[in-house]
């Protein structure tokens, strides 16, 4: 895939391949500042581009969430990269360290597990104003399947 195929897929769709692991926020990321680098020289669209901290921000959200599964067959399907972050659950201790060491090891029931981890989420979310305005209007004017036309009065 190349790194225009990513720029045009829709949002749902990268979050689609992502959670499949058909892609990484690391590598859609790095395909948009490559695209980025090669398109604004002539565009001269972005007042300001900070790979620093969308490469930082993609690697943060990176992270395979493994629950009471030997991970074995996983590993092997998906592959890790060395900055894929791994929290793992297992109500086995000896299983946590098998394959791959995880960054965060919880050990317990999943289900409780799962809904302690579920309650604490909110605390660790920044609150963000709705974008069902902005949403809406995109939608209403069929805005994300019409080309972009840029004059370019350098």
């Amino acid at each position: 895939m190349t790194d225009d195929d990513i720029a045009w897929l829709e949002m749902g769709e990268i979050a689609r391949r992502i959670h499949a692991r058909e892609l990484s926020a690391t590598e859609v990321a790095q395909a948009m500042l490559r695209r980025i680098g090669r398109l604004d020289p002539g565009l001269h669209a972005y007042a300001l581009v900070t790979p620093e901290l969308a490469l930082a921000q993609a690697r943060e959200a990176d992270a395979v969430l493994a629950v009471g599964t030997r991970f074995l067959i996983q590993n092997g399907q998906w592959g890790i990269d060395a900055n894929l972050k791994v929290v793992r659950i297992d109500i086995d201790p000896e299983e946590h360290d098998l394959f791959r060491k995880p960054d965060v090891a919880i050990v317990g029931d999943s289900a409780a597990q799962l809904r302690a981890l579920l309650a604490a989420l909110p605390r660790h979310n920044r609150h963000r104003p709705s974008r069902a305005a902005e949403i809406d209007f995109v939608t209403k004017h069929n805005l994300m399947k019409q080309p972009m036309v840029v004059i370019n009065k350098a």
